[in-house]
């Protein structure tokens, strides 16, 4: 019998990428979600590999090391998977994407836009509203008419964690060919009510005990240790800090999940911070992971 294997991000767009998978029929029936670094990734490959009955292989919104590529181009060439797709946008894959057929790469979409263009099938189309909401957040389009639903969204994934969020995008707001209506319409107003007084009440707090001082590369960086939602965060504080210091961006830091989570107006590529940390991500917004033991700044 034949594995079907989707890996994908932990983010609201990975998120959106499983559902694109388990919205095509028997497209996957694993479905696992990973985070940084991309070693983890290729540990997923390296068991599929090993397993004697043959794998298909999806991975979205993240991409393996380039070992883990070479070990899904031998799978193919051996046989070991009999379908591989990797489907990626951010900056830190670009280069690793043209070496492979199978590899899909845009930066102008989202992860899941990716794969759901390279599908191209009549589910994945109908999806394409949807998607476009995903983008507008994971690419912090900050002049997007759909920007206020978009933030909507992702604190609902964020507060809900994915697999609630999941069941809630299929019964709620993505039930009826996967169009959507405003949050405010729907029964969820009341958690969405809750969330953003607890967000609020976390920026705000955040805000107070930001500090500032230069990354190992000399770069101004305001940082704090906090739960807030990274992008709210960098919304309410980012602006007056620029103003004051000129090019600067924001790290939250995350010692419970051992994160930090990088975001910028665009005057600093947050995503080369993130890349000699074995993170990844955007111009704009980025992060990565760190052990106890390392100092959690770039």
């Amino acid at each position: 019998m034949t594995r079907s294997i989707g890996i994908v991000h932990t983010d609201l767009d990975g998120t959106a990428a499983g559902l694109v998978l388990k919205e095509e029929a028997e497209l996957v029936k694993e479905l696992h979600r990973v985070d940084y670094p991309a070693s983890n990734c290729d540990n997923i490959i390296q068991k599929a590999y090993e397993d004697p009955e043959p794998s298909c292989i999806y991975v979205a919104d993240f991409a393996p090391t380039q070992q883990g590529c070479e070990l899904l181009k031998k799978g193919l060439a051996e046989g070991k998977f009999l379908k591989v797709m990797v489907c990626d946008h951010h900056n830190t894959t670009k280069e690793l994407a043209t070496h492979y057929e199978w590899f899909h790469h845009s930066d102008n979409l989202c992860g899941a836009e990716v794969l759901a263009h390279a599908i191209d099938s009549e589910v994945c189309r109908a999806m394409t509203q949807w998607l476009q909401v995903v983008r507008v957040y994971d690419l912090w389009l900050l002049d997007s008419p759909l920007r206020k639903f978009a933030e909507q969204v992702n604190e609902l994934h964020f507060f809900l964690g994915a697999t609630i969020f999941e069941n809630i995008a299929r019964q709620c707001f993505l039930f009826t060919n996967w169009s959507f209506f405003p949050l405010e319409e729907l029964p969820i107003n009341i958690i969405f009510a809750a969330i953003q007084m607890r967000q609020q009440d976390m920026v705000q707090k955040a805000i107070k005990e930001i500090q500032v001082c230069t990354d190992t590369e000399g770069t101004l960086v305001a940082y704090v240790t906090s739960s807030a939602n990274p992008g709210k965060l960098a919304d309410a504080a980012l602006p007056a800090l620029v103003e004051k210091h000129g090019a600067i961006y924001l790290a939250v830091v995350k010692p419970q999940f051992g994160k930090v989570e990088l975001r910028s107006l665009g005057d600093v590529d947050v995503s080369l911070k993130t890349k000699r940390r074995g993170g990844g991500g955007h111009k704009k917004a980025a992060g990565y992971e760190y052990q106890v033991t390392q100092a959690p700044l770039p």
